[in-house]
């Protein structure tokens, strides 16, 4: 049949390695590991967001405010021809149906 467990017992010799060994794969080393690792990926992630925000070309106030504009503009022209364009599709549609 076999021994259970299925890998058989084997006394070590070698205590300090396997202390070593222990203390190296225990829990608490693992959580710390872990720890240090986030708060470092934390630390680096502000850094370099800093770094890449010192880069950043930002327009001046008069540039701002003729974008805004063109986007209001852009935003009013979209909206008036999307209305039409569903003005349009219902009576399209009521004709179709014979609604109207």
């Amino acid at each position: 049949m076999g021994s259970s467990p299925a890998w058989p017992a084997k006394k070590f010799t070698g205590d300090a390695v396997l202390e070593r060994v222990r203390r190296r794969f225990s829990r608490q080393n693992k959580e710390s590991a872990l720890t240090e690792k986030k708060e470092n990926a934390i630390v680096r992630y502000y850094r370099e967001t800093v770094g890449e925000l010192r880069k950043v070309s930002w327009p001046t106030r008069e540039e701002a405010i003729h974008l805004t504009r063109i986007v209001l503009l852009v935003l009013v022209v979209m909206a008036i021809f999307l209305g039409f364009v569903d003005w349009i599709g219902g009576i399209l549609l009521n004709l179709a149906l014979g609604i109207a």
